[in-house]
């Protein structure tokens, strides 16, 4: 129910992002190093949308106490992605092609890193969320395997430490 309430609100800002911006989408990493700029720019655009959801996502379940819409794997390929693009366009850029590269290389840059916040965000909501294993506080087994048998016999003269010598009982007396 709270996925499907995150999703319908997710829903139309990719709606809004594919009407502002119809040619945005992923593109493949072979055809990145021969983008045009406008088509990366239209991408990070589209990834900075993607974001946006993801802190959505990642708002309200901190709120409401669920898992959020996205997975560590996904976040951590939209960082793969983004680390991606920026190795090839940084020598894309380096080359001198081109100077507009440059906003793009750092809209690519502002993505990975709040990709890799986001990222880290839910890595520490695991570990603050992973109950401790409970442990007896009282056995009344023993370990199991920790002490061999032959210890236990030391200690068969402890339960009657009188019987070699008996007290003489009161009426004897």
């Amino acid at each position: 129910m709270k996925r499907a309430w995150l999703l319908s609100l997710l829903l139309p800002a990719a709606t809004l992002a594919q009407e502002v911006l119809p040619e945005a989408e992923i593109l493949p990493d072979e055809a990145v190093g021969a983008a045009e700029v406008d088509l990366l720019a239209a991408e990070t655009e589209l990834l900075d949308a993607i974001r946006q959801g993801v802190a959505l996502s990642i708002a309200y379940c901190e709120e409401a106490n669920c898992e959020p819409a996205v997975s560590r794997e996904e976040l951590s390929r939209l960082v793969e992605t983004a680390e991606k693009r920026i190795a090839v366009l940084a020598v894309r850029h380096g080359e001198g092609s081109e100077a507009t590269l440059e906003p793009v290389l750092l809209s690519y840059a502002t993505v990975r890193d709040e990709y890799a916040k986001y990222l880290e965000q839910l890595g520490t909501a695991a570990t603050e969320e992973a109950p401790a294993p409970e442990e007896p506080v009282f056995t009344t087994e023993a370990p199991a395997g920790d002490l061999p048998p032959e210890v236990f016999d030391l200690f068969r003269d402890v339960d009657d430490p009188l019987a070699d010598d008996p007290i003489p009982d009161d009426e004897e007396l």
